[in-house]
């Protein structure tokens, strides 16, 4: 009976052992993901979601721990054509403007209307994404959310097809879950040090975005996603932390929380509903010449 013991402790211990090693192999063999290749995924992410992907969600903010008066209701969508955004802001409740912009993919061409309560209505355009909501970092993205303070317009898709990045060689958990580690900095030519934290359980979607500068540093932290179709992830959330000093050396943390309030992917929108068309004889500017004329 002693022998038979031996042996099944013997034959369970052998398997305990290769289980070990066989974990190990797999945790030590694990390759870190090329630029290529992250470029690949999220690029999945965006053809999964055609013909379109649509997101609304509502912003408040606050400025060291109050609430502002200030609020903002938001719908973007996202094709393979064009990026489009709508805002509209708020104050104590009471609609005070409305700004929509778009960008053409193909043709890299830019163009805003702004709406005011009086009827007024004033309109921009130029080459490439300018400053303004798509690329302030204002808006819920995972493919293209900018990373404010490398350059006008830059996303983070961009930065990867760039090439300018290191990607750190150990993962880091954000919350529990361990992201790969994907960085820039003043070396590289970044005016700011960034780092995105990509979770490759979402199809390397990222969790946290982190940009450093001389007086102020700015969290972007991406929270409960969900599989909004096959194969695509979106968060119900998004928070945006800026801390720093200002011109008078005093210390401020100002926070905005987006509340995702309804999200869509695989689902066509009318063009319609995301064209801009100035109207006859409003003021336009040309950002490109700074030139001022009038819509046809």
């Amino acid at each position: 009976m002693n022998t038979v013991k031996r042996i099944i402790l013997k034959v369970f211990f052998i398997g305990w052992i290769v289980a070990l090693s066989t974990s190990y192999s797999f945790a030590s063999s694990e390759q870190v993901p090329s630029v290529d290749f992250l470029v690949t995924s999220l690029k999945i992410q965006e053809s999964q979601s055609s013909p379109a992907l649509s997101v609304k969600w509502k912003t408040i903010g606050f400025i060291n721990g109050v609430k502002t008066t200030g609020s903002r209701e938001v719908w973007y969508v996202r094709t393979p054509k064009i990026l489009f955004l709508e805002s509209k802001y708020f104050k104590n409740g009471v609609w005070r403007m409305t700004n929509k912009e778009r960008y053409e993919i193909d043709t890299n061409f830019w163009k805003a209307i702004t709406i005011n309560p009086s009827g007024e209505q004033t309109g921009e355009f130029g080459t490439g994404i300018q400053s303004s909501g798509l690329s302030s970092g204002d808006m819920v993205e995972t493919v293209y959310t900018p990373v404010v303070g490398t350059a006008a317009g830059w996303t983070l898709l961009d930065l990867l097809k760039s090439g300018k990045v290191n990607i750190n060689s150990d993962k880091k958990a954000i919350n529990g879950i361990p992201c790969w580690v994907i960085e820039g900095n003043k070396s590289l030519g970044y005016e700011k040090d960034w780092k995105a934290y990509l979770d490759p359980a979402i199809g390397f979607c990222p969790r946290l975005i982190e940009i450093s500068g001389p007086s102020e540093e700015r969290t972007v932290s991406f929270e409960e996603y969900t599989q909004i179709k096959g194969g695509v992830w979106f968060p119900k959330s998004m928070v945006m932390t800026k801390r720093g000093t200002d011109a008078n050396g005093k210390s401020y943390e100002n926070k905005s929380v987006f509340s995702i309030t309804d999200v869509s992917a695989g689902v066509a929108v009318s063009p319609e509903s995301t064209s801009i068309d100035f109207p006859s004889g409003i003021t336009l500017r040309d950002l490109d010449t700074e030139r001022r004329l009038k819509a046809n």
